[in-house]
This record gives structure tokens, sequence and C-alpha cells, in this order.
């Protein structure tokens, strides 16, 4: 499992949120954190690849504000995604492991 963070400092414009699927992609991301998106209003949306955008609300700030975008192959193992402030936000996952069992897994994305 592959994991990023990404300050992109705004992603308010349709066309640079479709572009994060193939970023995703270039660089083998599973699960890429996203922070200033400054994006007010939330999103759940498919992008390019099949890639899934995540883009949680703001309540308090307009300069913050997170997201998640998800590949593919980890879609099936998103049990929730979680608002915690407009600094902080989570994914749970349900993971398969080797032996056929599932772990709980959480995935935090902060922002200071």
């Amino acid at each position: 499992l592959r994991i990023g963070a990404w300050t992109v400092r705004g992603l308010t414009q349709a066309h640079n949120q479709s572009l994060l699927g193939s970023d995703c992609e270039r660089y083998q991301l599973d699960i890429m954190c996203l922070q200033e998106t400054k994006c007010t209003v939330p999103t759940d949306q498919r992008i390019s690849n099949q890639y899934r955008l995540i883009i949680m609300e703001q309540r308090d700030s307009r300069h913050g504000g997170l997201g998640f975008v998800i590949s593919p192959k980890v879609l099936p193992w998103i049990k929730s995604n979680n608002y915690v402030s407009d600094r902080v936000a989570f994914l749970d996952l349900l993971i398969p492991n080797s032996g056929g069992r599932e772990t709980n897994n959480r995935i935090i994305n902060a922002y200071g």
C-alpha cells in the first residue's frame, strides 16, 4: 500500500481535480492525502483512471481543506471517510491479508 501527501494550494478548478488520478498513477500511489484544497464545497466523485476524489467540507476557514484520492485497487477496502475538523480527516479501511483475514487500518490526514 503506497500512501502520499500533497499540499495542493488550491483545487477549486475541475480541470486540476481531474488530473489527480493521473498524478497518482504516475507516482504509483494507492492513496494520496490532500491538504490546502481551498474548496468550500465537499465532493465525492470519480476522476481520471477510475480514481475516487473525496474533498471534505470546510466549516471554519477557506484557507485549508483536506481530501483524499483513492486508487481503484483500494476502493473495495474503504469502510468510511470521516471529517474531524478543517485540519483533520481520516479513512477507515478493511484490508485483506495474505492469510485471508481482514485487518482494520486508519489513514489520518492532518494539516498543521
